[in-house]
């Protein structure tokens, strides 16, 4: 019989595929990540953040609300962020 613990599926390659740069710059870095995500809007809890892991798309969207900053002004702060936490590694 065939094997396919170790193949790769197409739900695999897509959801690799559609990754954004900043969650690939974010991706292992977690925890620094929200950690700063932390600092710029601190009344954010790891609780709050931990619901997004790896789902940037929800992550901006709850920012937003939360902040009322606009989608375009949170989606650039944490390209920001993970700019700087890729310098930083």
């Amino acid at each position: 019989m065939f094997n396919n613990e170790n193949q790769t599926t197409d739900k695999d390659m897509k959801t690799h595929e559609n990754k954004t740069p900043v969650m690939q710059q974010v991706e292992g870095n977690w925890k620094q990540f929200i950690g700063q995500i932390k600092e710029k809007w601190g009344d954010i809890t790891n609780d709050d953040l931990d619901k997004f892991q790896g789902q940037m798309d929800q992550l901006e969207g709850y920012l937003e609300e939360r902040t009322g900053e606009s989608r375009a002004a949170v989606k650039r702060q944490i390209g920001e962020i993970a700019s700087r936490l890729k310098k930083a590694i």
